[in-house]
């Protein structure tokens, strides 16, 4: 009994271990699976913790700079504050310039609009004179034409009427003698003696000299009996025709007065004129070179209006010098201060500008822009240019396209309704 019960205590034993042993195994399993997860789990949480301190770095980072930047900014706004206070002075105080500005070019608008108007009469008076000089002109050249024909053919009527006249006298005396010696009665002594006197007197032959004038005679044809009435119409012809030359005379004096009236007065309204275009040029000149000073000067000559013109610059930081000694942009921009300096002088209602900001650079073109827009409110603008900062300025554009070979075609667009 005592070895059965050991035998069924071994049996009980080794079940028990059997069962153990299996669960020892089902733990171990499940321990070694937990195990896995657990790593996996690890291995996600240390990713996690990589990715979290990559963003928490960035954070910092950002963090830092977002500090640096609102320090700036406090920095940019009290900066600002006081840009804004000078600001407000400055924009009060053009305020005021603006308006004794405006009151001062409502003023020169009316004296330009008085100066326009007698410029237009002394145009209209001057071309009147015009008109009547180069008309007088006309009848004093047809004049002294007319009198110089009729005095050539006063003086040859008057040689040709002498010439008659001293042929005449020949031939009567000589038909005298010829009748007296062939007349029934003899001549008198006296007319013998005469005769005789002039035969010896004459040293040629009498039948050579007796032929020849029968030819002149033959030549001169009949004698002309009006001759001295001719004269006389000729003499009274000639007389109108000097008193024709003293009007003449005096209305050319009269002429060459008017003209140099109309010079005096020309070269004054051009000097005139130039002085308000040089004026007008040294302020554009500073305006498109925020600074410097320019200056535009006749040559020397007696007549101003043949005189050329020179033009002198002076950019900021530079020295003042001849145009052609300044760059090619330079150059540029004082060409256009000129153009807008006699566009303020003599404005006109339309303009066409072909390229001329081609040399500029981008901070000219913007100071070029804002006369360009101060010049387009008050009139009609066309610009031809490929700078796109100009084309900004436009209400409306054109471009030229060839969308096939040879065909070109116009696109078109109004800036004011995009913006719209």
């Amino acid at each position: 009994q005592a070895a059965q019960a050991q035998a069924q205590d071994q049996a009980r034993s080794a079940a028990r271990a059997a069962a153990l042993h299996g669960e020892q195994r089902r733990c171990s399993a499940a321990a070694a699976q937990r195990a896995d997860k657990l790593l996996q789990e690890l291995a996600r949480l240390r990713e996690a913790h990589r990715t979290a301190a990559a963003l928490a770095a960035g954070l910092v980072e950002r963090v830092a700079k977002a500090s640096d930047d609102v320090e700036a900014a406090r920095n940019a706004v009290a900066d600002w504050g006081g840009a804004v206070a000078r600001c407000r002075e400055a924009l009060s105080a053009a305020s005021a310039e603006r308006e004794s500005l405006r009151l001062r070019v409502a003023e020169l608008e009316a004296e330009r609009g008085r100066r326009d108007a007698e410029l237009r009469q002394l145009d209209a008076e001057a071309e009147a004179l015009r008109s009547k000089r180069d008309e007088l002109a006309a009848q004093a050249a047809a004049a002294q034409e007319r009198l110089r024909t009729d005095e050539q053919s006063v003086r040859e009527n008057a040689l040709e009427s002498e010439s008659r006249r001293i042929r005449l006298a020949e031939i009567d005396a000589e038909t005298a003698m010829l009748r007296a010696a062939f007349a029934e009665h003899p001549a008198s002594p006296h007319e013998c003696a005469e005769v005789a006197a002039r035969l010896a007197a004459f040293e040629g032959d009498p039948d050579v000299e007796s032929r020849r004038l029968r030819e002149e005679q033959q030549r001169l044809g009949n004698v002309n009996l009006n001759a001295a009435e001719d004269e006389a119409a000729l003499a009274e012809r000639r007389n109108f025709l000097r008193q024709q030359l003293e009007d003449v005379v005096r209305a050319r004096e009269q002429i060459l007065a008017v003209i140099s009236d109309i010079d005096a007065e020309s070269t004054r309204q051009f000097l005139a004129t130039f002085e308000t275009i040089a004026g007008a040029f040294s302020r554009t000149f500073a305006r498109l070179f925020a600074g410097g000073s320019a200056r535009m000067e006749l040559t020397q000559g007696e007549d101003p209006s043949s005189a050329g013109v020179e033009i002198s610059a002076q950019p900021p930081g530079k020295k003042m010098q001849n145009l052609n000694l300044l760059s090619g942009g330079e150059r540029a921009m004082t060409a256009v201060a000129l153009l807008f300096a006699i566009i303020q002088v003599r404005p006109s209602p339309f303009y066409i500008f072909d390229e001329v900001d081609a040399a500029l650079d981008e901070a000219n073109i913007e100071r070029f822009g804002q006369l360009l827009r101060e010049l387009a409110a008050r009139a009609q603008t066309i610009i031809v240019t490929h700078n796109k900062a100009t084309m900004t300025l436009a209400d409306r554009l054109y471009g030229i396209t060839m969308g096939e070979p040879g065909v070109s075609s116009v696109l078109s667009m109004a800036l004011e309704q995009v913006s719209a």
